[in-house]
């Protein structure tokens, strides 16, 4: 008797989660996708359509460049252990390794200086107090719509 109540208690929820669609299929996940974390920023500085275009075009640049970073580092997990295998170590094969990755870092340097360059002068004076905020204190302490930053600054 147990065995049919907890079998029609679990068709119960598997029918109520299909009926729900795809609004619940990312469950665990903060909103939905990696414009999510902007456009909560974007409420919470109060930005306009250009600053929005200018702050996404920087976030895209510094993504982009952060991939190519990564992308060198898993290369690396397979040179290093290409030199492992050898019978003598290569001293010369990690020095080209490492040299990949300063130019890496160099380039991610770069794009970042120059998209928070960039930034910067599309906000107010207002706005990049609030930026500096949530990047010095993180951005889960706004919830609910509130801006953790708005009592501290008048946007």
């Amino acid at each position: 008797m147990l065995g049919f109540v907890i079998g029609t208690a679990c068709l119960i929820g598997l029918i109520a989660t299909v009926r729900r669609g795809r609004r619940f299929r990312h469950f665990g996940r903060m909103g939905g996708g990696p414009r999510f974390y902007l456009r909560r920023l974007f409420g919470w500085l109060g930005t306009s359509t250009a600053q929005e275009k200018v702050i996404v075009s920087a976030a895209d640049e510094l993504r982009s460049s952060f991939e190519e970073a990564r992308g060198q580092l898993f290369a690396t997990r397979t040179e290093l252990a290409d030199a492992l295998r050898k019978p003598s170590f290569d001293a010369g094969a990690l020095e080209e390794v490492f040299s990949r990755h300063d130019q890496a870092l160099q380039r991610l340097r770069e794009v970042a200086t120059s998209a928070f360059a960039r930034v910067h002068d599309a906000l107010d004076e207002k706005q990049r107090i609030a930026l500096a905020g949530v990047l010095e204190n993180g951005m889960s302490r706004g919830y609910r719509g509130r801006s953790p930053y708005r009592g501290a600054v008048a946007i």
